[in-house]
């Protein structure tokens, strides 16, 4: 027991001595990594945030309204990154999931901005605001007492929409009563409409209209492929899918619907970003369901992101050519981020890329967020574009006459017939007492030249000059109503069939029968034939 004493305490002696050794290590590193975690920017930057908003609510007088300075910083924050990053309050995200389940609670109707409310440009059949007896050319000037003029797009659309089974009572103006109307609308599930119109040419081409990439597009594009094939596999000759005008959609939805046009194996689409998780490969996984027949693809300005994927990945893998104008140029992908609160963040987390290595944007395109677009083989300017047609289309004008003629227009049009020459100067004349003058962008330069020459008297012979340069601008401003006149009659024709018969009949007996570049599509692909 003697020698046992000593060797406890020399053990007792070692064990202090270490543990004075931790504990001073624990200091040092301690004090090492809380000076690391002070500096790092990121918790500098939310302890800066955190220490306003304490200072706001413990010293600012008045009452504040946190939800709406919380949603304006967020909006403020997701602003100063490229245009398609956003900040979606729990509203909104409510809308775009119940979007993506491929159905909404609304009234039906498709709408556009006016100055006084909101115009319907489109009336779901059988919809709601159908049975309601809304039509092509209403305006909706309130939703349930509250007036639309001061609203937002989203805002206004947050009116309409709502739970089915409920009830608005909205305040329409019908330009063709010339009168305002109240009306109630029971809101219904709608089922998203991705393509409005598939069927056949008078040349024997399938032609598909597809409005979106939107949730379920991929299996209505298999549908109207598989049923049509299948019943005349023999008859039809080619296949024309339209995508002009088209904003795109949802990416998976994208490749879903290019490998229904591709052989199993091929590659549709790639994305590359930030995060190795943002890094993918979409390649065909199954047949091709036209079985090899020759693809027609229309494109235009208009045509982004999802339809760029879809026309981009058949034109690469020399499956389709496409027919009309460069692309929009959007290769930018965007990821959702849900929050606590029902809100999200949609942000940019990748790009995309096609089979030959394209890239429509560059590294480091978000602050430059529009990349080059896609070029068609087959090159067919959109008439619809230009500076008059555009300002034409934005004065209500066209559907006003449309509404106020539906059945004359109707009866003298239709199935591959245009509209008489009359029209054009019927509806000119209609335009001009609705005080709708066109003014380009030339012939206002070539007025304040004439001004500033009229002004300097040093320069007496510049008046005549810029006189001669003003009367030319002019008769050329005069002259866009036959350039255009194609155009206009076709476009009549279309708002007075659509108000009266629908979307499908218009597509069947107007459009699909008198488009050119339909036409021009066809010939490519019934001359490759022969």
């Amino acid at each position: 027991m003697i020698d046992s004493q000593p060797e406890q305490d020399r053990v007792t002696r070692r064990e202090l001595l270490l543990s004075f050794v931790i504990s001073l290590a624990l200091v040092f590193f301690g004090g090492g990594l809380g000076v690391w975690v002070m500096s790092d920017p990121d918790l500098e930057l939310r302890l800066w945030v955190t220490r306003t908003a304490v200072e706001v609510r413990d010293r600012y007088p008045d009452t504040l309204n946190w939800d709406r300075m919380f949603d304006q910083g967020m909006a403020a924050m997701i602003g100063e990154l490229d245009r398609y990053s956003d900040y979606l309050p729990p509203s909104r995200f409510d809308q775009m999931r119940e979007e993506w389940g491929g159905t909404y609670g609304g009234i039906g109707v498709s709408i556009m901005r006016r100055d006084d409310g909101l115009e319907i440009v489109s009336v779901r059949r059988n919809g709601p605001a159908a049975e309601a007896g809304l039509l092509l050319g209403d305006v909706i000037l309130a939703a349930d007492s509250q007036l639309l003029v001061d609203l937002s797009g989203l805002q206004a659309i947050e009116l309409l929409r709502g739970e089915s089974g409920s009830e608005v009572m909205l305040t329409i103006s019908r330009p063709s009563l010339n009168d305002t109307l109240e009306i109630g609308v029971t809101r219904q599930k709608i089922d998203l409409l991705h393509i409005p119109y598939s069927g056949l040419t008078a040349d024997s081409l399938l032609y598909v209209r597809i409005d979106d990439f939107g949730s379920g597009v991929a299996d209505d594009l298999e549908a109207s492929l598989d049923s049509l094939l299948t019943t005349t596999p023999d008859a039809i000759r080619g296949v024309i899918i339209d995508v002009r005008g088209n904003p795109g959609g949802l990416l998976g939805e994208a490749f879903a619907t290019a490998e229904l046009l591709l052989p199993e194996g091929a590659f549709i689409v790639g994305t590359d970003g930030r995060s190795r998780w943002n890094e993918e490969e979409y390649r065909a996984r199954s047949r091709d369901h036209a079985d090899g027949l020759p693809v027609a693809v229309l494109i235009d300005n208009a045509s982004a992101s999802a339809a760029e994927i879809f026309a981009g990945a058949l034109q690469a893998n020399d499956r389709a050519l496409l027919i009309g104008d460069t692309t929009f140029g959007k290769g930018l992908v965007q990821g959702f981020t849900p929050l606590t609160d029902g809100s999200a963040l949609r942000l940019t987390i990748s790009r995309y890329y096609l089979a030959d290595g394209r890239y429509l944007n560059a590294f480091n395109s978000e602050l430059s967020d529009t990349g080059t677009g896609i070029a068609p083989d087959i090159v067919v300017r959109d008439p619809s574009i230009d500076a008059f047609p555009r300002r034409l289309e934005a004065t209500g004008l066209l559907r006003e006459f449309a509404s106020l003629h539906e059945e004359e227009l109707t009866a003298t049009s239709g199935v591959g017939a245009p509209l008489p020459r009359e029209w054009l100067d019927r509806f000119r004349t209609f335009a001009l007492e609705r005080d709708f003058v066109y003014t380009s962008e030339t012939t206002r330069a070539a007025r304040t030249l004439l001004d500033i020459a009229q002004l300097e008297a040093g320069l007496p012979e510049a008046i005549p000059i810029a006189a001669s340069l003003l009367a030319d601008a002019a008769a050329r401003d005069d002259a866009v109503w036959e350039t255009h006149a194609g155009h206009i009659t076709m476009r009549l024709a279309e708002l007075a069939w659509q108000r009266r018969f629908g979307e499908f009949e218009t597509y069947r007996d107007v459009l699909v029968p008198s488009d050119p570049v339909i036409a021009i599509a066809s010939e490519t692909i019934l001359s490759a034939e022969r």
